[in-house]
């Protein structure tokens, strides 16, 4: 069994949220490999991470459950899982 990264794009819900409290949130409930804050438009801010997950059969079912956890964070407005690829 190996692992896989899969690249998250989070948006958040205005220009006033912590960005970095959002992060941290993430990283308690996602193994995050790598993470940066991209600005988007009219002051608003994107995280994009990659995360690593267990390579398993129904790998779809992991990253449903990492969509909701980031979901579930206060201040985020939509994740769109953006690929999923084998690491090693």
């Amino acid at each position: 069994m190996g692992k896989v990264g899969i690249a998250i794009r989070v948006s958040l819900d205005g220009p006033d949220v912590d960005t970095t409290h959002v992060l941290n949130e993430i990283r308690k409930r996602v193994h995050v490999e790598d993470a940066k804050v991209e600005p988007l438009a009219f002051g608003l801010k994107q995280i994009r991470l990659v995360a690593t997950a267990d390579d398993k059969k129904g790998i779809g079912t992991d990253t449903d459950k990492i969509e909701a956890a980031i979901k579930a964070i206060k201040g985020v407005s939509d994740v769109e899982i953006e690929s999923v690829t084998l690491v090693s």
